[in-house]
């Protein structure tokens, strides 16, 4: 039987995957940048799934609403011009919601790179 290898994967003590030798030539000026970047970065992911999920929530209310909408129609226009409103809007929500998601990456990508911290 054959062995596997295995990948190593950094140790607890080890965070950024540099051995205690590397870690221990870093200066603190450096290990503090370290530390803003990550508490940057940890931000943005925050933001970002709480701006995702405000979207989703959004969504599927519109999605139920449109099922609702196309219960009461009358006839194939009404099915057609209810499912073109929708479409439209949703065209228009997604894009700007599009944009809202670049804005949080590129004011977290801009302090970050300053460590500032800053929106």
């Amino acid at each position: 039987m054959r062995k596997q290898k295995t990948a190593e994967l950094p140790s607890v003590a080890s965070p950024f995957g540099l051995d205690s030798d590397a870690m221990q030539s870093l200066t603190v000026y450096q290990l503090e940048a370290m530390s803003k970047v990550s508490a940057n970065v940890l931000e943005g992911v925050k933001d970002w799934h709480s701006e995702v999920s405000r979207f989703v929530s959004n969504r599927l209310e519109k999605d139920t609403a449109l099922q609702h909408a196309l219960c009461s129609c009358q006839s194939p226009n009404e099915v057609f011009e209810t499912y073109t409103s929708f479409m439209q809007d949703a065209m228009a929500q997604y894009t700007e919601e599009m944009n809202r998601l670049g804005e949080i990456m590129a004011s977290k990508g801009a302090a970050a790179s300053d460590g500032s911290g800053a929106d």
